[in-house]
């Protein structure tokens, strides 16, 4: 109860603090004489959070490490990229169900994953970094496995001169969950598409990324690329110096519209239109990285966990919207002088329709909830507690926030 009672309050506070920054905001505004019209303007629709449920749930081991969520009949399966395992419970019941274990030789063998996809109870796909795809039924039996050409066909190389490639899917908890997807009506598969450009440190070849296409769909029949989709917006290739945003998100909707997200960019990419939706708590405060010189990692990882950052975006096919996580920025030292890490920032749940619209924003503390981890159910919005420095969270259970969907969410 504490965390709800934390979460609820930390949320109607920030909402209090934002009416009276928006009025200030719209006086300034009225004030100033300069008309010009800013490029994307903030959201100002925000909610209030309203908490359902907590769900905890019984485990048999304490030593679980959840990199990705995924529901599906009232069964939610937790990817362990560490432990190469599926973890299956059932939320309706708040009961752990079984654990899958891959298997690491013999006919079933699936070759370190890096991320998962589940279709269906009985279809699951899982992709390694070496581009690889497998799938395994609901008893973890491999059924098909693909070896995808990292030669792109002449068809498309020719038309954007790069010929080796890979292709990402990859999670890893409170640092990144980059998808992949299978669209059944296609039959193909969705990545983020990394060309071969030599070293990322460079300003042409970072130039080259930057100016290709985002994702590339990989035929099931041929396990080749046979399409691509998506750009960078120009502002990145356009300048001296871009944010070090490489792996661009992306969710497919249910009229099966791909919407593509950046991590330092307020815009979403909805059917080849860049739209504006930004959050309330945005700065606009984002680390350039210069890429001509060598960085420190120091500096990198300073602007990686403490920049705002628009980390994920979800596909909520019950209500027909996306969710779009912001991490909020961060100052720069905790109380005993330690730069603040990803998992302890305030972030906020933007939802946006499939037109680009924002239809509101609820905000939540950090050291408490796992951003990386949300998931839709026809219920509500599931939320996991497991972040790293939540040192209220109980041995051997698994906890969870439910929270109201936004569609129900009182205006």
């Amino acid at each position: 109860m504490t965390i709800v009672k934390d979460v609820l309050r930390f949320s109607e506070g920030l909402i209090i603090k934002s009416k009276w920054l928006l009025i200030m905001a719209i006086c300034l505004f009225l004030s100033c004489k300069n008309s010009k019209k800013p490029v994307c303007k903030g959201n100002t629709k925000l909610s209030k959070t309203y908490v359902l449920d907590t769900i905890s749930i019984s485990v048999p081991d304490a030593q679980y490490n959840h990199d990705a969520l995924f529901y599906y009949n009232n069964k939610l399966y937790a990817f362990d990229r560490l432990n190469q395992s599926i973890d299956v419970f059932n939320i309706e019941q708040k009961v752990y169900l079984t654990t899958f274990h891959f298997a690491h030789e013999g006919p079933d063998q699936i070759n370190a994953a890096t991320q998962i996809y589940v279709h269906n109870d009985d279809s699951i796909f899982l992709a390694n970094d070496v581009n690889q795809v497998f799938l395994i039924n609901g008893a973890m039996k491999k059924v098909n496995h693909w070896n995808i050409n990292t030669r792109l066909p002449d068809t498309l190389s020719n038309n954007i001169k790069v010929y080796d490639y890979t292709l990402l899917a990859y999670a890893k908890k409170e640092v990144v969950n980059l998808p992949f997807t299978y669209n059944n009506k296609s039959k193909s598969f969705l990545f983020r598409f990394m060309p071969a450009v030599g070293s990322y440190r460079n300003t042409s070849n970072i130039k080259k990324v930057f100016e290709l296409p985002v994702l590339a769909e990989v035929s099931v029949a041929s396990g080749e690329v046979i399409a691509f989709h998506g750009q960078f917006p120009a502002r990145y290739y356009a300048s001296k110096g871009f944010p070090l945003d490489l792996y661009p998100g992306f969710t497919i909707t249910a009229n099966n519209d791909i919407i593509i997200q950046y991590q330092y960019n307020s815009q979403l990419l909805i059917n080849k239109q860049f739209v504006c939706a930004k959050s309330y708590y945005s700065e606009g405060a984002i680390k350039v990285f210069e890429t001509n010189v060598d960085l420190e990692d120091g500096e990198e990882m300073k602007g990686f966990h403490q920049d705002e950052a628009y980390v994920s975006i979800v596909n909520d096919p019950y209500n027909k919207l996306v969710y779009r996580v912001f991490q909020h920025r961060q100052e720069k030292r905790d109380a005993q002088g330690l730069m603040l890490q990803k998992p302890q920032s305030a972030f906020s749940i933007m939802a946006v329709n499939y037109s680009g619209d924002v239809v509101g924003e609820i905000t939540l503390p950090g050291s408490k909830l796992d951003f990386f981890n949300i998931v839709p159910t026809p219920k509500g919005i599931l939320i996991s507690l497991e972040n790293s420095f939540n040192y209220e969270n109980k041995e051997n259970y698994y906890e969870f926030l439910l929270l109201k969907n936004f569609e129900d969410i009182p205006d």
